[in-house]
């Protein structure tokens, strides 16, 4: 188990399990490869959570969406949906429940969002292996700026 230090409290957690939802890979064809171009490829984000409080499990659910404009049309041409469960000891007395939502300390769930999204990276890099996408790596990413994303755009 990992540990992590807040305010003189030590969180124990660990990664659980790792599932795999969704993974589709549309291998792109010449008319793309011949002349692709950077900027028409868009990477989209979304990122939610679960908490099984009875079992001490808290759930990152992240999916990846790499889509590539071609001719003002919109190619899907990578989706992943990752759900990484992280059992976390006293996960009860670490998070505040209110109105259906949680909070969870800051830099805890910064580290666990960080796990899930380096999982993603690798995912993506091994099943792209041999392909023309494997050139296109995720990019290393601040994990705050990727739970603040998703805060705006759910409030």
């Amino acid at each position: 188990m990992n540990t992590k230090q807040l305010e003189n409290t030590i969180i124990s957690y660990k990664l659980n399990n790792i599932s795999i939802r969704r993974f589709s890979l549309i291998e792109p064809a010449l008319d793309i490869t011949s002349d692709f171009n950077l900027k028409n490829l868009n990477l989209a984000f979304n990122l939610s959570y679960a908490i099984l409080k009875e079992q001490n499990i808290f759930q990152t659910q992240l999916t990846v969406v790499n889509n590539y404009m071609l001719n003002n049309r919109i190619i899907k041409l990578i989706e992943l949906a990752l759900v990484c469960d992280f059992e976390i000891k006293n996960l009860s007395s670490f998070i505040q429940m209110a109105n259906e939502k949680f909070i969870l300390p800051d830099d805890l769930l910064t580290t666990l969002v960080g796990i899930t999204y380096s999982t993603a990276r690798g995912i993506i890099f091994s099943k792209t292996q041999g392909s023309f996408l494997n050139q296109f790596i995720l990019p290393v990413i601040d994990s705050k700026a990727l739970i603040q994303s998703t805060m705006n755009k759910n409030m």
